[in-house]
């Protein structure tokens, strides 16, 4: 039976992914780096170390991985100040809902708990939560299975009794690795049908998870 969801942050709960996008774009620009938007969107659900290696496999061992960056982390934390954090379309109203199931909540991401703490105090989301699971806090992050499990685990469920929500390809694949139910919402791109296929449900927002966990629990 169902009753614990795993949510990941960046593109699920946060509009966050579009804003890392654009300051991608922003600090290339400024670098003269050639980040592609494929590559930029392959960084999703991965964490520092894991990008930093592909940012060197794609521009060598010398290329300023932590100066771009820089760059794209300035460039989100002006956008923040001046236009707050968006959250996506049909949060609160799927957090609300599974609260009112009693289900018990954590936020599982890839991000490094120094940076994740930066988006969640800013909006009062933590309230919703019981706990948090941070990409610094595992030794691999997604798409291997181990932060799923552990977040599992530390919830004080198995697996197969979590609902993890994701938007990015690897989350989805990290989930189904370890066992657990997932639903895919749509953020950047639209995953391929082998990623569908590896979640209960796929859909464009939060909204449309809450109304299908209603039909289906």
């Amino acid at each position: 039976m169902l009753h614990t969801g795993l949510f990941d942050m960046d593109g699920t709960m946060f509009d966050t992914e579009r804003l890392s996008l654009l300051g991608w774009r922003d600090a290339a620009k400024k670098t003269g780096i050639p980040l592609t938007d494929e590559m930029i969107l392959s960084f999703r659900g991965r964490n520092k170390k894991m990008n930093e290696e592909m940012f060197h496999s794609w521009f060598g061992e010398d290329a300023p991985y932590m100066e771009v960056r820089k760059y794209r982390d300035e460039w989100i934390l002006r956008y923040l100040d001046e236009k707050g954090l968006p959250e996506k379309k049909g949060l609160r109203e799927l957090l609300d809902y599974l609260k009112s199931l009693g289900w018990k909540l954590c936020i599982v991401t890839g991000t490094a708990r120094e940076d994740a703490s930066k988006y969640w105090n800013r909006t009062g989301i933590l309230e919703y939560f019981d706990d948090t699971l941070c990409g610094d806090e595992v030794t691999v992050c997604k798409p291997d299975p181990e932060i799923f499990r552990k977040a599992a685990a530390k919830m004080g469920a198995k697996p197969e009794e979590c609902m993890v929500f994701e938007d990015s390809p690897n989350g989805i694949r990290s989930a189904s690795a370890a066992g657990c139910h997932s639903i895919l919402i749509y953020d950047l791109d639209r995953a391929g049908e082998e990623i569908a296929r590896l979640s209960d449900f796929a859909c464009d927002s939060l909204l449309e998870a809450r109304d299908y966990l209603k039909e289906n629990l």
